[in-house]
């Protein structure tokens, strides 16, 4: 009977901790989406977990361009905010990930996306350029 008990309980504990993937959607060839440059917000990973971002278009010469640092703690009401502000046929989260930085980095960051309910298609993730990656040095 003990035997029977200790069989059942680890068959059925077993199949409550399947482990659940995460969709990603691969490009394809049927084109692009538009997105307006005010609908844009970059996310920048870098080494020790560090994290920043930028809205709209990449342009460091600009009086208006702004590179923010923030932590993993705060990217949730940021990613709020700026689906709250934004027409959501242009919304669109661009993950940048440094050499540097962890997968795990990444995947907290997909992960607050599916918690955001931002709809696939409306992220991606895409090299980082040596520019971007020259103006989070400066933060150091």
């Amino acid at each position: 009977d003990l035997g029977f008990l200790l069989l059942t309980f680890f068959v059925f504990t077993t199949s409550l901790s399947e482990a659940k993937a995460m969709t990603l959607i691969e490009p394809n060839e049927m084109g692009s989406k538009p997105v307006k440059e005010s609908a844009a917000m970059t996310f920048l990973l870098s080494k020790n977990n560090g994290l920043f971002y930028y809205e709209g278009k990449f342009n460091p010469e600009s009086t208006a361009f702004k590179i923010n640092k923030t932590d993993y703690i705060k990217i949730r009401d940021i990613i709020m905010a700026k689906k709250r502000s934004t027409d959501p046929g242009f919304l669109m989260f661009i993950i940048k990930a440094d050499t540097s930085s962890t997968l795990g980095n990444s995947v907290d960051l997909l992960d607050e996306m599916v918690i955001c309910n931002i709809k696939e298609g409306h992220y991606a993730e895409m090299d980082i350029t040596d520019e971007e990656r020259k103006e989070i040095e400066k933060f150091r």
